[in-house]
């Protein structure tokens, strides 16, 4: 509730009774600045692991493409023959003890077991091993002592200061206006735009929602001007269902009702909207929902009353829904990452770490 709340007051449009919040959100944003800088002071020298750490963070809040980024530099890694490890928080899992295991077995728990994000990409990357703890530093450490992996990516770790990296990634939703650019909970960075200045790559991510992507490219070159700089666009290639897949040309003209729990849901839904081409009803639940009975029959009835043809929502949602019956079909969209070096940027990366290329 009260992330919804947050959302209208940042997102408003012009003068009105929640601009008197504004104040407060602001003079909340200085308490916010101080506490960032103290916590860094208080974090001490940070843990090296025993191999190659990259990390993919951003400086926002809100979904700013990082997850899918994670799978894409992974998965590039695992086919040159890297072992790949993933760090994450499994954020959302009701059970806070340390998990060490192949992403093959993670596949076989539950989302509340593991976390949304962690069992996505368990079943996108299931070669990888997954070291998941509240503690990134603690995950990233045992990771390495078990020498089951080349290189460690930690899955949102640019503000994880406990933990020492070899390489920063950074991604930087392009198409975010330019008005909430603002500490939390003012806007929704969760850092100043000077902190870009600590990445060593940079990635404009949802590039193909915005006009002049060089503009916001010249930007981040002052903010990070020592930084490699690469732009990304997503594009859904399929839709995911249980009984098969769709491509993007049988959609055309379908009504489709689009849900999700999501940090960024209006990027979902133009993406959807841009797919198909007709008008979509859509139902946003809060970041990492749990899909309860009581959601679950609001997504039924909602498809329902509408007359929608068929149900579509994003593979992190996907796997927390079980066998339930929606009364249509129901499908995920599986995304596609084009990045403008590609080749480059893995090839840098592998260089720069000084990873070796197995054939195993």
């Amino acid at each position: 509730m009260l992330d919804r709340i947050w959302k209208k007051i940042v997102h408003r449009q012009g003068f009105g009774l929640l601009s008197i919040t504004d104040s407060l959100l602001w003079i909340l944003s200085l308490l916010y600045r101080v506490a960032s800088v103290l916590h860094r002071l208080m974090v001490g020298a940070p843990v090296r692991a025993a191999v190659p750490v990259i990390s993919v963070g951003n400086t926002a809040v809100g979904g700013s493409g990082k997850t899918p980024i994670v799978a894409y530099l992974a998965q590039h890694l695992i086919e040159r023959g890297i072992k790949v490890g993933l760090v994450s928080s499994g954020y959302g899992r009701s059970n806070p003890a340390p998990l060490l295991a192949l992403g093959s077995e993670l596949q076989r728990l539950s989302a509340d077991q593991v976390g949304d994000e962690v069992l996505l990409l368990s079943h996108l990357l299931p070669v990888a091993v997954f070291a998941v703890d509240t503690v990134k530093a603690k995950a990233a450490v045992r990771l390495g002592e078990s020498k089951k992996v080349d290189v460690i990516i930690v899955d949102d770790g640019f503000q994880h200061f406990r933990l020492a990296r070899d390489l920063d990634i950074v991604t930087f939703d392009a198409s975010v206006d330019q008005k909430l650019l603002h500490l939390l909970p003012y806007g929704v960075l969760r850092e100043p735009l000077s902190a870009l200045g600590r990445a060593d790559i940079v990635i404009l991510t949802r590039a193909e929602s915005v006009e002049n992507i060089a503009a916001v490219r010249q930007k981040v070159l002052r903010l990070s001007p020592e930084a490699e700089i690469d732009v990304a666009t997503f594009s859904i290639s399929e839709l995911v269902g249980r009984s098969g897949w769709l491509s993007v040309s049988q959609i055309a003209g379908m009504k489709i009702l689009a849900f999700a729990g999501i940090g960024n849901f209006e990027a979902f839904r133009k993406q959807m909207e841009s797919l198909t081409g007709c008008v979509i009803e859509t139902l946003e639940f809060p970041d990492h929902e749990r899909y309860g009975d009581a959601s679950l029959k609001k997504i039924r009835h909602r498809a329902i009353d509408t007359g929608a043809d068929l149900i579509v929502t994003t593979g992190k949602d996907w796997y927390k829904l079980g066998d339930f019956d929606f009364g249509r079909k129901l499908y995920y969209v599986r995304q596609t990452v084009n990045l403008e070096s590609d080749e480059l940027t893995i090839s840098g990366i592998i260089n720069r770490l000084g990873l070796t290329k197995r054939n195993h």
